[in-house]
């Protein structure tokens, strides 16, 4: 924490060799406790439109928000002092964001405050908000209402009845193959009689592995179809590191957004306000 908070933890940073390989590391321990979990264990995060919970597809969200540019764009986060102090003056108002000329292929380090209770966690979405959001939370303050501004409703699981179907077929497999044995077995006990038979272990270690992979892609996809576009809110950018802070006491969040994100969300609001979407939760904070 003290390395977080005097600026010299690479850990989370997105473009560094460190920050990389410890997300992977991280993505690798979570995909696994979440896969050694029974099937009616396991978070359905595509029902709660989360694409990768565990993992932040920055390439591909930088992708899908230049869309008009020729070939892949490598992301990069910026460090520029001038224009990140250009950016700080762009939130009180004092300075015009397009002016910048923020790269299109940049994430710009943000620092998150939460106005209401709860930790977003790791790899939090970060989501552009509404003016609708804006003039429900007014009407909620007039209201004395405590409740949520907006939560986002249950999204359809395409691949749950597939996933059903396949899981039936695997055990009718392994049941077809474990009695082939057991007849097999039957079958040389009667020819040597007295004798005891034994017979090789099943080999099924292939047709589990590809079971494996097959249901793994089709709870979560190696490659989601779409980042930006993955829940009723756009999203541009991720949470990295969330906790409570007790200099500010409260709950701060690191993240990191798209420039193209951050120049859209200074048409909608001024003062940076977004919506934060925890990976296990459907609220909006």
């Amino acid at each position: 924490m003290l390395e977080l908070e005097t600026g010299i933890d690479r850990s989370g940073v997105p473009d560094t060799v460190l920050g990389q390989e410890e997300a992977s590391r991280r993505h690798a321990e979570a995909l696994s406790k979440y896969f050694h979990r029974p099937s009616n264990k396991r978070v359905n995060y595509t029902k709660l439109a989360i694409a990768s919970p565990f993992l932040c597809p920055w390439m591909q969200l930088v992708q899908e928000w230049n869309k008009a540019s020729d070939g892949p764009l490598p992301f990069f986060v910026l460090r520029d002092q001038e224009a990140l102090a250009k950016l700080r003056l762009a939130l009180e108002r004092k300075f015009n964001v397009h002016s910048i000329g923020l790269p299109p292929a940049a994430l710009i380090p943000v620092l998150l405050t939460l106005k209401t209770r709860g930790n977003p966690g790791d790899n939090a979405l970060i989501c552009l908000p509404l003016r609708t959001d804006f003039r429900t939370n007014r009407q909620n303050r007039l209201a004395t209402v405590h409740g949520p501004v907006y939560v986002e409703p249950a999204h359809p699981d395409p691949h749950g009845k597939e996933r059903t179907v396949l899981r039936a077929q695997h055990l009718k497999t392994l049941k077809r193959l474990r009695n082939r044995r057991v007849r097999q077995k039957r079958r040389l006990q009667r020819a040597n009689p007295g004798v005891l038979v034994r017979i090789p272990q099943a080999n099924n270690r292939a047709l589990v592995e590809q079971q494996l992979k097959r249901m793994a892609d089709l709870w979560l996809p190696a490659t989601p179809a779409t980042v930006r576009q993955q829940c009723s809110r756009e999203c541009f950018g991720y949470v990295t590191q969330a906790g409570f802070s007790l200099s500010e006491g409260g709950v701060n969040g690191i993240g990191y957004v798209t420039a193209r994100g951050l120049e859209k969300l200074f048409k909608i609001c001024t003062k940076g306000t977004v919506k934060v979407l925890h990976t296990g939760s459907k609220i909006h904070v």
